[in-house]
């Protein structure tokens, strides 16, 4: 896009009433407000309508096609909350470089294939922080940790889980399998509604 360069803004819903009443009046009076922003855009003028997003953890349906490919958060947006972005970035970047080495159109979708499936992946993990199954995993460890088994393979579980959410085992079938047992057999009659995050 010669000349032209796609801006996005993350605000909060409380400040958004005083930079307008439309979407479209907000972003230019943001734009125009904001030091950093003003000096950025200087006396650029929006080609295009505004977009609004109140969920921003999105995947794209499509990563790659003719001439373009998506790469971390261009392709998908998840909830910081472990702080995922950098890992998936550089997964993907690493993923899409040898993709085109290889050049061919079974290449690309693999790429797409796999960027959607490890965003996926991601939004599981996330959401399992968000549903109080992973507290409650905890917890319910915590409080068998006299039990013999349970003992014996904390150690085990705790690695992976540790792997799992700095990204290094993200990708790892036994290590998400290993998360998805524990996720589903490892609440011990406790609701992890209690200790979900609203």
């Amino acid at each position: 896009m010669p000349g032209r360069v796609s801006v996005g803004m993350v605000l909060g819903a409380e400040h958004l009433a005083k930079f307008g009443a439309s979407k479209e009046e907000r972003f230019d009076n943001l734009l125009r407000q904001d030091s950093v922003l003003r000096e950025l855009a200087g006396d650029a003028n929006r080609l295009t309508p505004v977009m609004e997003y109140t969920n921003y953890q999105l995947v794209s349906s499509r990563v790659a096609g003719p001439g373009w490919a998506l790469v971390g958060d261009t392709a998908g947006f998840i909830d910081p909350v472990f702080s995922s972005g950098l890992f998936i970035g550089m997964h993907s970047a690493f993923a899409l470089a040898d993709t085109i080495l290889d050049g061919t159109a079974r290449a690309f979708c693999r790429y797409e294939l796999e960027v959607i499936h490890h965003l996926d992946t991601w939004h599981e993990i996330v959401g399992y922080f968000y549903d109080g199954r992973l507290f409650t995993c905890f917890r319910v460890g915590q409080m068998l940790h006299d039990h013999l088994l349970v003992r014996l393979s904390f150690p085990h579980i705790n690695k992976h889980m540790g792997r799992i959410f700095s990204g290094a085992a993200s990708t790892s079938p036994y290590s998400l399998a290993l998360l998805r047992f524990a996720m589903k057999h490892g609440m011990k009659d406790e609701d992890p509604r209690e200790l979900m995050i609203r």
